[in-house]
């Protein structure tokens, strides 16, 4: 990249850098991408200790017939799913929600996700391509934090894929669905979108074929990356 280029680049987003802050998130995000697979368990660690806390599964039961559910592995524990108001399914939050000590919090081991009995379906995930995530209330050295976990139908009963889950690590603070969920722009990974991500955009600039700067995933890296990496700033 041409001395002139750089420097027609960096004027132009001298600005926007003076009006972008830096923070830090207190959220601990973890990518799963599991497919839940019929007559298994998918366990949760959300606080990556190595002890798992809940667990989404498939069954099925008379009356119920075939259902998807998530709850935690200990109820004495205190760990906790956000439920319905009737307590007997999983809310399904989306992405900007908050989910903390007012929502509706049950400890039982078996909150249906979504239920197929006799072609009637029920449940926040019960439409194919249905996409939410569930809040989870974890008990963590006798406080208790609030996270999520976010899931796909892709295919009915049986095609239910488990995306990724965060938790907040400040114990009492309410969390908001979503977030911890990485950042297009955070080139690094670090959490952070800053002037290293911005170098490495800068870097890559120019026609690019599935590189992880060309943000839009247009084939290049140019202004429309650009005003998506200074769009998330900080």
């Amino acid at each position: 990249m041409s001395n002139v280029r750089i420097t027609a680049i960096a004027s132009s987003i001298g600005a926007a850098l003076l009006a972008c802050a830096s923070t830090n998130s207190d959220v601990v995000y973890v990518d799963s991408n599991d497919t839940l697979v019929a007559g298994a368990a998918e366990l949760i660690d959300l606080d990556g200790n190595g002890t798992t806390d809940f667990q989404v599964y498939y069954g099925s039961a008379s009356g119920w017939g075939s259902f998807v559910a998530v709850g935690p592995i200990q109820t004495f524990a205190g760990n906790g799913v956000g439920a319905n108001y009737s307590g007997l399914y999983t809310t399904g939050y989306d992405n900007g929600d908050v989910f903390g000590p007012d929502e509706i919090i049950r400890l039982e081991p078996s909150l249906a996700i979504f239920k197929s009995n006799s072609g009637v379906v029920q449940g926040a995930w019960a439409a194919i391509g249905a996409e939410h995530y569930a809040g989870l209330r974890l008990l963590k050295d006798g406080q208790f934090h609030y996270g999520w976990l976010r899931l796909r139908n892709a295919s009915g009963v049986t095609g239910m894929y488990i995306l990724d889950h965060a938790y907040e690590t400040t114990p009492d603070l309410p969390i908001m669905i979503g977030d911890g969920l990485p950042v297009a722009g955070d080139l690094d990974g670090d959490g952070l979108v800053d002037g290293v991500d911005l170098g490495l955009l800068l870097g890559a600039w120019g026609p690019c074929t599935s590189c992880a700067a060309d943000l839009d995933g247009n084939g290049a890296v140019d202004g429309a990356d650009l005003g998506l990496l200074l769009a998330n700033w900080g």
